[in-house]
Order: structure tokens, then C-alpha cells, then sequence
């Protein structure tokens, strides 16, 4: 019988294994403490998440002065939640969102529960990696389409590559529209001048994702308004909608631990973890078999900066593709990596990251490490599908399921995309053709875990009737 998932959990915790992936705690609490305990419902005394005036708000109100926000609200239900509510806040159904292609899919249901239609902003490509949004496409998409009024885009993306959030912001406010960023993997950044600088300073409103770079939870993470051009009455309302009624108090006092942290121990901690960083990321660059994505990429395919938190690492395809070396990584080494496709893989760090782990992570690299040609592959570009209906219609209208071979030209009604990081191949509304069919067989040939595919052999695809 098939162990239970807290027995998993107790037994991977209690493991060598190091992770090098979020949470961005890894695994390292600030004390201990039976969480049963202080697992609490709104009683007097303990403030209320969906109308904060006591602790709750204190905390929020401390998380706006560190990052210098004008409000600043604790989220519980992830930045997804959050994304949702912002969606909704600045729009009206029907609206038309200017939109990065490589957003994360909690973007595309925010665009379903909201009701809004998409003119895409398609990012450049860095080799085998997705870059940025350059300012440029913005400006000629907001001119060709002066009633879009509100913008998105994800900054760093996963691969911790930033765009220029401040012209961005600039153009877009020059033109009458919002800028919501999806900061979700940056919430680290403005803690020290090694790392770009945060979207907070620029947009209107950021989302951060704390427990993927900082010592938080799960499933938590701030919204921050950053401009006045914002209705704070219209997010909250959207807030309580997208938010459980039943926030966990366990989750909102971690995320408070955090802030305590980064306002008393931030400062050292993360000049600590820059000079890590230098060091760990000068030892990975002299290996043979393996390249760092480095200073190389700025300046290029839209990035304007890097976070150098993001280790990604390209072994030569001659000796080994990134799905072989995360396994070698996990089986032999007990390293366990954020993502990996054919061509690299992602290690997340973070402020809590110790010597001994990361330099872990270099030896086995450096014990793998040989002479090896180099091959370069490009990245699957995003097929250019055609919006046939609005997402909404096509996502809860009605359906059927049909084989892979018999899907091209039919109406996706579902959203299909690698997870991670979430992106859609084809999102509901949108014509699914060869070109799209032929890169979800490559992926699963790849074995690569691709969702929105059903049935047992997942060779089924949902489309409009």
C-alpha cells in the first residue's frame, strides 16, 4: 500500500536531499512549534484578512514600508488570487487586455472569470530561453489599440530574465493604460542592489509570490499598490471574491515571521547571499559541460536585467539534456532542481540557502564535468494560434474530447501548456492547429508533463462543440 502524503512529507523532510527549488524557506524554520496549536478562526482580538484594522493590518502596513508600496495586502491564496483580483479590478467584461504571451495560466483565468478579451505581446528568444517584453512592442501595441487600458506583463520570468519595467510603466502610463506586473518570482529583489530593481518602484499594481524567494509559506504573497491611479475599494471587494473567507492564520503569521525577518535581518542576510551567489555562480561558469545564463543574455531578446537568484544551467547536449541531468542530480546527488526540459534546468536560491547546499550543487556538477561539444537548440517558438472566441464562451461552453489527431482545426476549450512554468501552448478560444499538434507531440515524446491533455494515455484534447 502506497504511503500516506503526511508520511511522504515527514520522510523527505527527514532526508539529505537539498532543495533547490521553492519554498523560498528551504525547509529551514525560525523555531519550532506544534502548528495545531495556533490554527485559529476570525475570534476576537486576532484582526480579520477581508477587513484588516488590528494585526493583520499592522503587518500589511509593514510590508508597504519595505517595499515602498501605498498598500500593501497579505495573500493566502497565492498570487494567482491575487492576479484574479487585479484583473477584475481594472477591467470590465469585455474589456481588451494587452498581455504577455508567456504569462503564467493563473493570467488566463483571470481573463476567463473576468470575461476579457487579449491583444498578446509575444516575447523574444534568447537561444533555448524565453527573453523579455521590449518597451517598443508595447508602445506600437497600445498606439494600434488606444482602448486597451489595462497592461500585464511577468517580470522576472521563470528563468529570472527582467524587462524594462520602468519605460514599460512609462509608456503605458503616457497612454492612459495600468501596468499590473506579475513580480511573482521577484518578491527578493528589492532587498539588495546585486538583484534589478522591483517593479514596485514603477507599476501600478505588483504581485510577489513570498514563499518562492523568501522565508514564507506556500501559498502566499503580497499585493502591493504602487500607484494612486488605483481604486482600492473596487481590489478589495475583487480580494474577499478570489480570497478564501477562511484565511489560515498559520499562513499569515509566516508571512509576518518574513517581514520581521527582512526588516531586522534583512539587510546582512542578503549582502550574505549576494557574495554566495558570486561565488557559487563563478564556480558553475568554469565547468566544460554545462553554461550559466549569465551576463550574456543582457541586453539581448528584450532582458534588460537578470536575477542572478535563478541558477540556469545548460548542460552541452552531446554529453546529456536537462531531464537527464536533473535526474542524475536527484538519484545520485540528492539534489532536487525546480523545473528541467530537454535543453536546461532551473535551481532556485534564495536568502536561506546555505554554503554547504549550494556547494553541493557545484561539486556534483564539477564530478559530472568533462569535455563535451557544444550544441545549441533553439526553444520551441509559441505557435501564433488565432482567437476564434472569448476564452469565457469557449471555456464554459459546451464541449468534447477528441484525439490528438483529430483536433486540428477545432476550438481548444481548454488551456494546454508544460507545468512548470505554466505557460500556455494553446489557451480556450483559440484555433488549434498542425503547428500546435506537432509541439505537444514533440513534449510528449519528450515526456514532458504537459496538462490539459485528458484520458488515461492523455492523447485527448477538450474542444468547443
Amino acid at each position: 500500500m502506497r504511503k500516506g502524503l503526511f508520511e511522504a512529507l515527514k520522510e523527505y523532510g527527514d532526508s539529505d536531499h537539498y532543495p533547490l527549488h521553492m519554498p523560498g524557506h528551504k525547509r529551514r524554520g525560525f523555531e519550532s512549534f506544534n502548528p495545531y496549536n495556533i490554527d485559529i478562526t476570525e475570534i476576537e482580538g486576532f484582526d480579520d484578512l477581508h477587513d484588516a484594522k488590528g494585526l493583520i493590518r499592522d503587518a500589511e502596513d509593514r510590508a508597504a514600508a519595505l517595499y515602498g508600496a501605498r498598500r500593501t495586502y497579505l495573500l493566502v491564496n497565492g498570487v494567482t488570487g491575487g492576479i484574479l483580483a487585479a484583473l477584475s479590478a481594472l477591467t470590465c467584461p469585455g474589456d481588451t487586455v494587452l498581455m504577455a504571451r508567456n504569462c503564467h495560466r493563473a493570467v488566463y483565468g483571470g481573463l476567463i472569470a473576468a470575461d476579457l478579451k487579449t491583444c498578446y505581446l509575444y516575447p523574444e528568444y534568447a537561444g533555448c530561453l524565453m527573453g523579455g517584453i521590449r518597451p517598443e512592442a508595447v508602445s506600437s501595441a497600445l498606439s494600434e489599440n488606444p482602448h486597451i487600458k489595462t497592461v500585464i506583463i511577468t517580470s522576472p520570468t521563470y528563468e529570472g530574465f527582467v524587462s524594462d519595467i520602468r519605460e514599460i510603466a512609462s509608456i503605458c502610463h503616457e497612454k492612459g493604460a495600468l501596468l499590473i506586473v506579475d513580480e511573482a518570482h521577484g518578491a527578493h529583489m528589492h532587498f539588495s542592489g546585486c538583484f534589478p530593481a522591483s517593479a514596485v518602484e514603477y507599476a501600478d499594481i505588483v504581485l510577489h509570490g513570498a514563499h518562492k524567494t523568501l522565508p514564507a509559506f506556500t501559498q502566499t504573497g503580497f499585493l502591493h499598490i504602487a500607484s494612486d491611479r488605483v481604486d482600492r475599494g473596487r481590489l478589495e471587494s475583487f480580494l474577499r471574491i478570489y480570497q478564501t473567507s477562511s484565511p489560515s492564520y498559520i499562513l499569515m503569521a509566516g508571512l509576518e515571521r518574513c517581514i520581521s525577518f527582512l526588516e531586522n535581518e534583512g539587510k546582512e542576510s542578503f549582502a550574505e547571499y549576494g557574495k554566495l551567489l558570486e561565488e557559487i555562480r563563478g564556480e558553475i561558469g568554469k565547468c566544460r559541460a554545462f553554461t550559466l545564463a549569465d551576463n550574456e543574455y543582457k541586453g539581448k531578446a528584450g532582458i534588460y536585467d537578470i536575477d542572478w537568484g535563478k541558477l540556469v544551467i545548460m548542460p552541452h547536449l552531446s554529453l546529456m539534456t536537462g531531464y537527464e541531468l536533473a535526474g542524475r542530480l536527484r538519484e545520485d546527488y540528492h539534489l532536487e532542481c525546480e523545473m528541467a526540459d530537454r535543453t536546461h534546468i532551473i535551481a532556485m536560491t534564495s536568502v536561506m540557502d546555505t554554503k554547504e547546499g549550494l556547494g553541493r550543487l557545484v561539486s556534483a556538477l564539477n564530478q559530472m564535468d568533462k569535455p563535451a561539444e557544444y550544441i545549441s537548440e533553439g526553444m520551441h517558438k509559441f505557435p501564433l494560434p488565432k482567437s476564434v472566441m472569448t476564452m469565457r464562451a469557449a471555456f464554459t461552453g459546451k464541449a468534447e474530447y477528441v484525439g490528438i489527431e483529430e483536433a486540428s482545426g477545432r476550438t481548444a476549450a481548454d488551456l494546454i501548456y508544460a507545468y512548470p512554468p505554466g505557460i500556455p501552448l494553446v489557451a480556450p478560444g483559440e484555433a488549434v492547429t498542425d503547428q500546435i499538434l506537432d509541439v505537444i507531440r514533440e513534449y510528449r515524446d519528450q515526456d514532458q508533463d504537459l496538462k490539459g491533455l485528458f484520458g488515461e494515455s492523455r492523447d485527448l484534447i477538450k474542444v468547443v462543440i
